[in-house]
């Protein structure tokens, strides 16, 4: 289904360009928040980027996974596993804001705006198609 929307070409030129982006903005929010002496906000800023990278590669890692097993009902084990990693990140997120809360609010700001920056990259590429109208 997904296939006939985007190519595999296209999905990983969103993935790259959401990378870049991602990292670009974390340099310039680690810049601007050290500057306005909020670093350990700009931190975790970075580290919620990072966490977002991360979580893209093992959900790629995860459906590549499950195609390759010729699961019959999908479905089940790639829930199954997003929900455990969206539980390890939300447990670390709260951890962070805890024990430090500038750093807990940058890591789930920077885990916010990787998410949209991949939407923005994934939409692009959609609608960029002329197969969506």
């Amino acid at each position: 289904m997904f296939a006939d929307i985007i190519s595999e070409p296209q999905l990983a030129r969103a993935y790259r360009k959401t990378t870049i982006t991602s990292t670009i903005i974390g340099v310039i929010g680690l810049v601007a928040l050290v500057l306005t002496r909020n670093g350990i906000a700009g931190i975790g800023l970075c580290i919620g980027l990072g966490v977002g990278v991360v979580n893209l590669r093992l959900v790629q890692a995860s459906v590549s996974r499950i195609a390759a097993s010729g699961h019959e009902k999908p479905k089940r084990p790639l829930a199954m596993h997003t929900f455990a990693r969206l539980a390890v990140l939300t447990a670390i997120a709260i951890g962070m804001l805890v024990v430090e809360a500038p750093l807990g609010l940058g890591m789930l700001i920077g885990m916010m705006i990787f998410q949209f920056a991949f939407l923005a990259n994934l939409a692009k590429a959609v609608f960029g198609t002329g197969r969506v109208s």
